[in-house]
């Protein structure tokens, strides 16, 4: 090394430090990491190894393609960002907004988009193809570490926290509550969304202590804002 280096325990420091972490040092990218409050969205295909299995591959490709560009119109229309796509599920973050509100209902907004737009492509592939086209989604807010994460050529922005993983356990409680959308309350509030209109309890989360006040609606096409 150019400069001697000591480990941080080595240290005696006699006056204020500032500390840089380096966090995934193995990368090329000259980034901090940082917290900050985001917004998670995700969404899941229904019934998705029925389709896979009934329908002939080249077509499976072209529904999902199809499915998958609807999504990330309506999420990058409400400024939000695709982070990735996993199978036939998405993963998107709203953080466009230093307004942890704005950030809110763009995503619920967009929750909504996508409803009203599945429900249009399912029509038209309903003409050529038996599967109906259904999704689920779960929307929750926190704060995340974001920043440029993985490896070689698989590195990207994105963001890793619990609220993460409690927008993705929502996304996959759809299923149990026949719902559309499951969203925290948080984000229903903060979103200006009237409440009053959704089925609203207190449920345990996978991975949490403390349970969670969510609001759910079987069709997000009709969400109002207040």
């Amino acid at each position: 090394m150019d400069q001697p280096m000591r480990l941080a325990c080595q240290l005696k420091p006699v006056a204020n430090l500032s500390v840089t972490p380096l966090m995934n040092p193995e990368t090329d990218f000259d980034v901090v990491e940082k917290a900050q409050e985001a917004v998670m969205l995700f969404e899941d295909l229904r019934n998705f190894t029925k389709l896979s299995e009934t329908t002939l591959p080249y077509d499976v490709v072209y529904i999902v393609n199809k499915y998958d560009a609807t999504c990330g119109k309506a999420i990058e229309a409400n400024s939000g960002r695709l982070d990735k796509f996993i199978g036939d599920g998405i993963m998107a973050i709203f953080e466009a907004s230093d307004s942890i509100e704005v950030n809110c209902k763009g995503a619920v907004k967009a929750a909504s988009e996508i409803s009203k737009q599945i429900k249009m492509l399912s029509q038209d592939l309903s003409k050529e193809f038996s599967a109906e086209l259904k999704c689920g989604m779960g929307i929750h807010t926190g704060q995340s570490i974001v920043g440029m994460m993985g490896y070689g050529d698989t590195v990207s922005r994105t963001a890793i926290s619990d609220n993460v993983n409690v927008a993705s356990r929502l996304e996959q409680m759809t299923k149990a509550y026949n719902s559309e959308l499951i969203i925290s309350k948080q984000v229903a509030v903060q979103a200006g969304l009237k409440t009053s209109e959704f089925v609203g309890e207190s449920v345990e989360v996978r991975g949490r202590n403390e349970k969670l006040d969510i609001v759910s609606t079987p069709d997000a096409s009709q969400l109002q804002f207040s």
